[in-house]
């Protein structure tokens, strides 16, 4: 069959799935999508286009799920029914993260520089981040409570980082903050920057609001947080404050948090934990932030 063939067969109506399937298992690139219409498909191809469509279509399977990956950041990230799958907005996080370690790059040459990504899933926060400034960044640590999330996001890194930058990486199976803080030791001229999208949804918001493809597919777990949303984020937060040599570590170096959460949840973080100053420092919708964290 004619690439302008399988295109123009009106009872298969979304042409953007068909060509990100077309590009899956053909390996047909943007460009002979758009100029070698007299292209031939094989029947086989075909065959398994049509069977992903409908997974698409009928089943209403996430086509990243499908294809096993997604396009992010012009990485391609592997992504399973364990993980969320990374959302556009992420970039913000990301982005924040940079301008951090880039401000941090200009001095203390001599510290220790770590990233640590809480929650990690696939990988995408904490490998993006470090990826930005590898040679200057020492450890990356990638920490989940789930071990099939963990085996994800070290398949990532596995494929994007190299043989060098994989020295630097670890995978720690654990409770929010709970592995690093037992398991790392910190100086006092120490950096550590913190990245950790938890789920932050409140649990009535998500089964009200959430899509048909959401509720199916990807893990509840990955979204929901309590009533209010904030319940890992408190847990996080007493983790900390038990330990109190990271504020002190924090004195001599530095310790900066990422998070994102709904703007009423930042004030309610706000009086519960007055001890930290939350910043807004990123807005990429009307009720969703991007906080920067850090000791008052």
């Amino acid at each position: 069959m004619k690439l302008r063939d399988f295109l123009s067969d009106e009872t298969l109506q979304n042409k953007h799935v068909l060509k990100m399937l077309l590009m899956h298992h053909a390996w047909f690139t943007k460009e002979t999508l758009l100029t070698q219409m007299d292209q031939e498909i094989e029947q086989h191809v075909v065959d398994l286009i049509l069977h992903d469509y409908k997974r698409y279509v009928n089943d209403k399977e996430p086509l990243e799920y499908i294809m096993g990956y997604v396009e992010f950041d012009q990485r391609k990230l592997f992504v399973d029914k364990n993980t969320m799958i990374p959302r556009p907005e992420t970039e913000y996080m990301i982005q924040a993260c940079k301008q951090e370690l880039q401000e941090w790059a200009q001095t203390s040459t001599e510290w220790q520089h770590i990233v640590a990504d809480v929650g990690t899933g696939c990988g995408v926060l904490g490998l993006s981040t470090f990826l930005s400034a590898p040679d200057w960044c020492d450890s990356l640590f990638l920490m989940d409570y789930y071990p099939e999330c963990l085996k994800t996001a070290k398949k990532n890194a596995h494929h994007l980082l190299t043989q060098e930058q994989q020295q630097k990486a670890h995978y720690l199976h654990a409770n929010l903050l709970q592995g690093l803080l037992e398991k790392v030791s910190l100086e006092e001229n120490d950096s550590l920057l913190v990245t950790a999208n938890l789920p932050y949804i409140p649990t009535q918001t998500f089964d009200e609001q959430a899509e048909d493809n959401v509720h199916l597919w990807e893990p509840r777990y990955a979204f929901i947080s309590g009533d209010d949303g904030l319940d890992l984020y408190r847990e996080m937060f007493a983790q900390i404050k038990e330990h109190d040599w990271l504020r002190a570590m924090a004195t001599g170096g530095r310790f900066v948090m990422f998070l994102e959460m709904m703007t009423w949840q930042v004030d309610i973080l706000r009086k519960e934990f007055p001890w930290m100053s939350f910043e807004e420092v990123k807005t990429f919708h009307f009720q969703i932030r991007i906080v920067k964290a850090t000791f008052q």
